[in-house]
């Protein structure tokens, strides 16, 4: 594979855009973690996460209205854990990057999802090798193309 990537499972809302950014990975010849199914119980789901993650070269974390949850491990605020999980990971690897996307017009129906969006957006949250974008999902795609062509042939 090109590279290896971390497509972060978003909020069910947000599926359409998954796919339209998996499909554009897939076009790329990009390898996609986490890849399904996903562990029962919810340690085994964040090892699984954590070893998707040690698998990938970058991460790509897609945020709409709600955190998500993942139904079969019962893992709850995804958008957060993901994104912690991620920074985790950079801190281990001085290469990896975490490219995050929220839309434009999004508006948090959560609480604990609109404290995400705004320490994302005063850039508490970011990190020096962190990619924001909130904008169209044209433009992002534009940001993960970037991203791949950073890494080389």
């Amino acid at each position: 594979p090109k590279a290896t990537v971390y497509l972060a499972r978003p909020a069910d809302e947000q599926i359409d855009f998954r796919l339209s950014v998996s499909n554009e990975l897939d076009s790329k010849k990009c390898r996609i973690t986490p890849r399904p199914p996903w562990p029962v119980s919810q340690s085994d789901a964040r090892l699984f996460l954590c070893n998707s993650l040690a698998q990938s070269q970058f991460s790509i974390h897609l945020l709409g209205a709600t955190p998500g949850k993942e139904q079969r491990s019962g893992l709850g605020s995804l958008s957060t854990l993901q994104l912690d999980l991620a920074a985790e990971r950079q801190k281990q690897d001085a290469k990896f990057r975490r490219l995050i996307w929220i839309q434009p017009d999004v508006k948090p129906s959560d609480a604990e999802q609109a404290a995400l969006i705004d320490s994302l957006e005063n850039g508490k949250r970011l990190t020096d090798r962190d990619e924001f974008v909130r904008g169209g999902i044209e433009e992002f795609k534009e940001v993960i193309h970037d991203e791949l062509a950073r890494m080389g042939p």
